[in-house]
């Protein structure tokens, strides 16, 4: 059987015709057509510069907190902040800020995405910065950006950015943000 393939504009408004042999090509296709659900409804997002309704593709999420928000312990899992992510495939990405106060030594900063509060996640879902133990940062260290991740949930869930640090003789704080995209 011969199958003719035709393109569509985001948000375009089929025929009657179209609909029809989209439902066809889909019946006689196990995989169906990409971009088209089983019932012929073209999946949609924004085709311009707004935001992608809540549960559409595109759909945009953040959480974002000054850099002195959340005070660490020293080699213990910290949640900076968290987004709540409802059921589908999202990419998740984020930035981690630090500060510590003069004096403060440095080992390690590990920051990234997970699942789990106060917990660093699964390999390949956060950076991890080693240091020299004698590495002293005066008022900021260096900002950290995390593997985008991608999600693929069945109910909503939430999806804290983790920090981590090795320190001493002083004080560090954490900030940053933490994003989503539906895909």
């Amino acid at each position: 059987m011969a199958y003719s393939f035709q393109t569509f504009s985001v948000g375009q408004v089929l025929t009657a015709a179209q609909v029809n042999q989209v439902e066809v090509n889909v019946r006689d296709h196990q995989h169906g057509v990409a971009g088209v659900s089983s019932i012929g409804q073209i999946f949609t997002g924004t085709s311009t510069n707004d935001d992608a309704a809540a549960g559409k593709i595109g759909e945009y999420i953040e959480s974002a907190v000054a850099d002195n928000a959340v005070s660490l312990t020293t080699g213990t899992a910290k949640t900076v902040t968290s987004i709540s992510l409802t059921a589908g495939d999202w990419e998740v990405s984020g930035c981690l800020l630090t500060a510590g106060a003069a004096g403060t030594t440095v080992a390690y900063i590990a920051s990234g995405v997970s699942t789990t509060n106060n917990t660093i996640g699964a390999a390949n879902t956060y950076t991890m910065l080693p240091f020299n133990s004698e590495t002293v940062f005066i008022v900021a260290a260096p900002n950290i950006l995390i593997p985008t991740v991608r999600l693929s949930l069945a109910a909503t869930t939430t999806v804290y950015l983790i920090a981590q640090a090795g320190f001493a003789v002083s004080t560090m704080t954490a900030g940053g943000r933490i994003s989503a995209r539906r895909v």
